[in-house]
């Protein structure tokens, strides 16, 4: 579970078609193969978690990698996470730092 303060990625995006968030308006059907399609909006970007109510989290976009350096636009915004619907994973202090993001304060017993 993400907690405030948590640096984290979106590994998985919902899964079209069975979104039960109001981002289900605007259903994208999945592919003719009947594979689960996934949203991959959230892809080379990490989140410093702000607050967390599970299942929600509101989180501000801190990093977008050079293969996604279209998406910055998003560097410094805070958004509403549905953890319920998306999958994530919090992500290491090396981690961060091997990405250039300094300054990083994780919890107690993590590295």
């Amino acid at each position: 579970m993400i907690e405030a303060g948590d640096y984290f990625s979106v590994t998985r995006g919902f899964e079209f078609g069975k979104v039960s968030s109001i981002s289900g308006l605007f259903h994208i059907p999945a592919q003719d193969d009947n594979k689960p399609s996934y949203d991959r909006s959230h892809e080379g970007m990490v989140y410093l978690a702000m607050e967390s109510c599970f299942p929600m989290v509101a989180a501000k976009c801190v990093y977008v990698d050079n293969n996604h350096s279209y998406k910055s636009d998003c560097l410094g915004k805070v958004i509403s996470l549905n953890t319920s619907e998306i999958e994530t994973m919090v992500l290491s202090k090396k981690y961060l730092e091997s990405l250039g993001i300094q300054n990083v304060s994780v919890k107690a017993g993590e590295q």
